[in-house]
């Protein structure tokens, strides 16, 4: 995972919110479509997806999912 979808993921777990697309794009200033990519990235990076997404609401992380970013430790 690169430092951006790091970033995504803290993101959508401190907020506990849904974000769309175009919100999280803004902030990490990239296009929706990069947006796209790395949530798929991210999902097959963990063993199950911990991200969902939803074409009203956008993305969040899973109520049942609790993050730890191994990468992030260092």
């Amino acid at each position: 995972m690169n430092k951006r979808q790091e970033k995504i993921v803290l993101l959508l777990n401190d907020t506990k919110a849904w974000m769309t697309g175009k919100e999280i794009s803004k902030l990490m200033q990239v296009s929706d479509r990069t947006i796209r990519s790395d949530i798929d990235a991210i999902n097959r990076y963990y063993e199950q997806p911990i991200i969902e997404s939803n074409l009203r609401s956008g993305y969040h992380i899973r109520d049942e999912i609790n993050v730890t970013l191994p990468t992030a430790q260092k």
